[in-house]
Parts: structure tokens; sequence; C-alpha cells
């Protein structure tokens, strides 16, 4: 292994702790949820620790990296401007459309079979918080790369100062699973936050497929998929089918776990 993918290997990991330290203090003075496990929070920063060093770090910069090569192939119908106050606004559409289509994806994810079945992973942490963001099944990121990002590099040329002004903004998917009783002084549809992605990985049926929104809800307000807390409204959290212990086994090869648990209750049962 060559320094670059180490280096960006120990970036990607650096910057996740920091994350998860940063969100855990906040947590500290008024939680929505008291008394997580600390197990469930220690298993989120292993596995994405895990993950971090089997991807060699790479995973942070994908979409960005299939941005810029397509762009260098001659895609790109609008040039988005890069210099002045018009790159805020670049910027801002390009992840408004980014936006819209990982809703869009996202929504597959909750309606397709063979997608919920990874995606299922990220929802079966009972204790949402900071870490969660990081608790991802590793085939769902390639997968959403190829979804998205050709789209925006086909519609956009994106200049690599609005890019690096995405890949800044991404720490609020950490934000938004953030384990906080508190509420943004701003309209609800305006801007994403804890309480309203809180809904969508509760475990109450009325909250089901509902609140797919990373940064504007407005897209949930469009596509009738909002739900509204109200002002103490945190439900519970988590997969209400998924009560056994998750190992790292298992996260590895969570769409095929039941095979592994049965393959392991043989084992046991032909045990001496």
């Amino acid at each position: 292994m060559h320094w670059g993918p180490l280096a960006s290997a120990v970036l990607s990991i650096v910057i996740l702790l920091v994350i998860v330290a940063g969100g855990t203090l906040l947590e500290r003075a008024n939680p929505a949820e008291r008394d997580q496990p600390a197990r469930h929070r220690l298993f989120n920063v292993a596995y994405a620790v895990l993950l971090g060093w089997l991807r060699l770090g790479l995973a942070p910069f994908l979409g960005i990296g299939v941005s810029l090569l397509l762009n260098r192939l001659g895609t790109g119908w609008i040039v988005l401007p890069a210099h002045g106050w018009a790159v805020l606004i670049s910027a801002l559409l390009y992840i408004a459309v980014v936006d819209l289509l990982e809703f869009a994806f996202h929504r597959a994810q909750h309606a397709v079979p063979f997608l919920w079945a990874m995606h299922s992973f990220h929802h079966s942490d009972p204790s949402v918080n900071v870490s969660t963001a990081a608790r991802n099944f590793w085939l769902e990121l390639p997968i959403k790369t190829l979804f998205v990002y050709p789209v925006t590099a086909i519609l956009f040329s994106v200049p690599p100062i609005v890019l690096a002004i995405y890949a800044g903004t991404t720490v609020w998917h950490s934000v938004n699973h953030l384990n906080v009783r508190w509420r943004l002084p701003i309209p609800w549809f305006v801007l994403n936050n804890p309480q309203f992605h809180r809904l969508h990985h509760s475990v109450l049926p009325e909250h089901y497929d509902r609140n797919f929104s990373a940064y504007f809800p407005v897209w949930d307000l469009i596509c009738g998929t909002a739900y509204v807390p109200g002002r103490d409204e945190y439900p519970p959290t988590g997969l209400s089918e998924e009560q056994e212990p998750i190992t790292f086994a298992e996260a590895l090869v969570w769409p095929w776990r039941q095979h592994l648990r049965r393959a392991r209750a043989i084992e046991a049962a032909a045990a001496p």
C-alpha cells in the first residue's frame, strides 16, 4: 500500500472520531433519549473505523471523484460559477440537486427489497446518536454513487471549490443523527434537524416511510412524506423485528445474516 491511500484512511478515521467526540459532548447537555447503552455507540465507531481501513479511506471522496472524472471527460450542461459571491449560489444549487437525487434514492432504499436489505442495517441501531450516521452497509455507498453523481456531473460542470463546500456540508448527516432534544429556530421545512430525522428512525408505525430528506425537508413536503414532529415528540428508534445482538461478522454480511445465524445455530447444536 502506498502512502496516498494510507493517508486517506487515517484522515477519514480522524475526521470520524472528531465528529463523534464533538457530537457526543453535545448530546450530554440535553439528550432526546437518556442512558443509551455505550456499547451501541462503540459498535458503530468500531465498525466505521474497520470500514475506513477496508476502503482505504476513499469512501468520502468517491462521489467527488466521479464528478471530477466525468467533468474532465466533457460532461456538464450547466457551468457553475466559481468566483465571487456566485460560488455560494453554485454550491446551494449543487447541494439542492444532490439532495433531491439522494432523496429519490433514499425512498428507493425503503421500497426496493434488495436495497432495504442493506439499508436496514442503518435503521437497526436502537440508540440513534451521532455515531449512527457512520453505520451504513459497505455496499450502499458505491451503489448510491453510481446513481447520484453521474447525474449531477451530466447536469453541471462543477468547480472544485463547489465540491469542497459540498464535502464540508456532509457533516450535517452527523448533525441529523444527534441524540439531542432541540429544534432549530427556523421553519421546519428549511433545513433538516435531529428531531425531524429521528422520526425517520422511529419504531412507531405512524412514522414509517417519512422524512427521507438529508438537507432540505421541502422535498418531503412536496412528495407528501413529511411528518412534522410535535414539540416533545422524540420516539424510540430501531427495527422492531431486529432484537438480537449484532456482531461485526453480521454487519459485514448484513443482508445475508440469517444464513450466518443458522450456520452458527447448527454448529452449536452439533457441539458435544
